[in-house]
């Protein structure tokens, strides 16, 4: 995310998918006005950050954040970024911890395609439909899933995952801001888990450009065949 028109975050996640290291993101758009650098820092990384508060509680201790980003929304270069590895490693704040399930802190987490989803309804539509915004948290907890009425259901959430999720629209977050919609709609109830699990594929980075190939193969064709055509008419 970068120029949304609001201000808006982006944290960097690293775990295993498919067994090698993969990173992903969890990104959002904020209310209010942007912040500076000072407070930018603050914002992303203190113990008030959208990450702390509302998104560590779901993912699994095996997760990690290596990255944030926060940009003002209208321009492409963050106000504030940071790069974690193993020697300069995430503050605590931004560790996950599970607390949002009755599961054991294992460290262990569902493929990374399985997501948690958090929904809040910010308005209803021309044809007065709700209108949601949706947001989806890898890296769960496999003790987490559990049978309920005979269906694959989430064990949850305890009061941590309640207030995870309050979180994200009660000012909790740093300077009151709540999370908001790309067109700045905010819930009229607050957010809610899905009680069953979704699936949100695994972004696979930067492809090739093969199009470009094939459309260049394709242009000498039809010259060649130009070619052709002309000689033909000139025998």
């Amino acid at each position: 995310m970068a120029k949304t028109g609001h201000p808006n975050f982006d944290y960097t996640c690293e775990g295993l998918w498919r067994g090698v290291a993969h990173n992903f993101s969890i990104t959002g758009n904020h209310s209010g006005t942007s912040f500076g650098a000072t407070d930018a820092e603050a914002f992303m990384t203190g113990a008030a950050s959208p990450y702390a508060l509302s998104f560590a509680p779901w993912q699994s201790s095996g997760i990690k954040v290596v990255g944030a980003r926060y940009y003002d929304g209208q321009n492409s270069a963050p106000v504030f970024e940071v790069t974690y590895n193993t020697e300069s490693p995430a503050p605590t704040t931004l560790e996950a911890t599970e607390k949002a399930w009755t599961s054991e802190t294992t460290g262990y987490y569902l493929p990374l395609e399985v997501c948690a989803l958090l929904y809040a309804q910010v308005g209803y539509n021309s044809r007065s439909k709700p209108v949601y915004i949706r947001k989806y948290l890898r890296g769960i907890p496999p003790d987490a899933l559990g049978e309920v009425a005979g269906a694959s259901q989430w064990i949850g959430p305890t009061s941590d995952g309640t207030a995870a999720l309050a979180a994200m629209s009660n000012g909790s977050w740093y300077n009151g801001r709540i999370y908001i919609s790309p067109s700045a709609g905010q819930p009229m109830t607050g957010w809610s888990l899905d009680p069953y699990c979704s699936n949100h594929q695994v972004p696979r980075g930067k492809k090739r450009k093969v199009a470009s190939t094939s459309n260049s193969v394709l242009d000498v064709a039809i010259q060649l065949a130009k070619d052709a055509a002309a000689a033909a008419a000139t025998l």
